[in-house]
């Protein structure tokens, strides 16, 4: 059974652009400019689950500026879409070797710099109050590699920091994850069937990153109570 390792950023909603932005700043060129057409972004839908539909259960974005892209619509995002990630290769030499093994040799030092990772599949759910990023690698080399990988690591750092995010967690496919921001330690996983649908989608955006954020001891005062 093949791994499914992810990375799992929880954002205030607020952040949502300068999330978006802190993204594509690790997509491939083609993906970055994609992404960054699109704006503005808002999310695209309003789920109605059990009979409600409330603004915490809207998923995936729009953006009105979005231009023409194979397999999708003019302007539609969708949770699960697979983007092309690239990272820095120069001083991580697990990356380069996973590089080199999938795209060729790289050659001297710095001719080829950067490695494409591969597609990643990443959902993207936002509620009133939080926002959570899901980015999951779509095959067991492709998770290895997010473990081990130094760059790639320091990457989403870089990402959580951007946007501002309230934690950034490795999630193994264990009992326990990874924080990764703001610190670094391992917390127990929140109970994803809890939350979580069977196509993927959060319904209940707020409840879950509250969850996760409570078993980590990063959820704000006023919100425990």
């Amino acid at each position: 059974m093949p791994l499914n390792y992810a990375y799992v950023l929880v954002c205030p909603a607020s952040e949502f652009s300068r999330t978006m932005e802190a993204l594509a700043a690790f997509l491939s060129p083609e993906d970055r400019e994609w992404l960054l057409a699109s704006r503005p972004w808002a999310p695209a839908f309003t789920y109605t689950h059990h009979g409600q539909s409330e603004p915490y259960q809207r998923h995936g974005l729009i953006g009105p500026g979005s231009v023409p892209r194979a397999g999708r619509g003019l302007d539609y995002f969708t949770s699960g879409e697979s983007f092309a990630f690239r990272f820095d290769r120069r001083s991580d030499p697990v990356l380069a070797a996973y590089d080199d093994e999938q795209n060729g040799p790289g050659g001297p030092p710095l001719v080829r710099a950067f490695a494409d990772v591969g597609v990643v599949s990443v959902s993207i759910d936002v509620g009133q109050q939080y926002m959570v990023v899901d980015a999951t690698a779509v095959t067991s080399a492709m998770s290895r590699l997010f473990e081990s990988s130094t760059s790639i690591q320091a990457a989403w750092i870089t990402m959580a920091q951007a946007s501002r995010a309230s934690g950034l967690f490795l999630d193994r496919e264990a009992q326990d994850w990874e924080q990764l921001f703001p610190s670094r330690r391992m917390v127990e996983k929140p109970n994803e069937d809890a939350y979580v649908l069977a196509d993927g989608i959060v319904p209940h955006v707020d409840l879950y990153c509250r969850a996760v954020l409570g078993l980590a001891g990063l959820l704000p005062t006023e919100q425990t109570t």
